[in-house]
């Protein structure tokens, strides 16, 4: 079985990618295969660039991908979520293959700070850091993290923070506490 997860960013290496494939290969049997692409923000929602990189990228090289699963941040953003399933049912329709848009609330850091003990470990046991399970509905998850992270004398650098914390991650955890996580797991694990 084969997985393509796409995710927003502008070049590679993202952290967006490292840190979401790190949380999907945590849900994951090891036999799955993981691809991933980056593909701009204003772009996940053109269904014309989505299909154009699916047909002649991803789906060319790997024609045993079983789903697409296209993550995107909604900085708040209330009406992304019709925006999303008007281009995964066109999409749907054009290549038959499951794809699913995943909003991701609000950014890759809401999933991070789902799980407070993994942002803890990375932040150092020692630090005095209050962290409201709110935390992971934050419109701004990465201020909120560069605040923890400046808390405990430390720099917040998310290409090398986030997918340390994913690492650290208890996913099953994580998911009771952020629902947009938790739909991702349910269409990554879901047949």
């Amino acid at each position: 079985m084969k997985i393509i997860l796409f995710v927003e960013g502008s070049r590679r290496p993202s952290s967006e990618e490292k840190t979401i494939k790190t949380i999907a290969r945590k849900k994951l049997p090891e036999t799955t295969g993981i691809e991933t692409r980056i593909i701009p923000r204003g772009d996940l929602l053109k269904e014309d660039k989505v299909y154009s990189r699916l047909a002649n990228d991803v789906l060319l090289d790997h024609p045993d991908a079983e789903k697409v699963v296209i993550c995107i941040d909604a900085h708040c953003e209330k009406e992304i979520n019709e925006k999303t399933k008007k281009v995964e049912q066109s999409l749907y329709k054009k290549i038959n293959t499951p794809i699913f848009y995943v909003v991701v609330e609000n950014a890759v850091e809401g999933w991070l700070l789902a799980d407070i003990e993994a942002v803890k470990y990375i932040v150092g046991h020692n630090a005095n850091v209050n962290i409201p399970p709110s935390a992971t509905l934050d419109c701004e998850p990465k201020e909120l993290l560069k605040d923890i992270f400046r808390k405990a004398n430390k720099d917040f650098i998310h290409i090398r923070d986030n997918p340390k914390i994913a690492e650290q991650m208890d996913v099953d955890k994580a998911v009771r506490n952020n629902q947009s996580l938790a739909y991702f797991v349910e269409k990554l694990i879901d047949p």
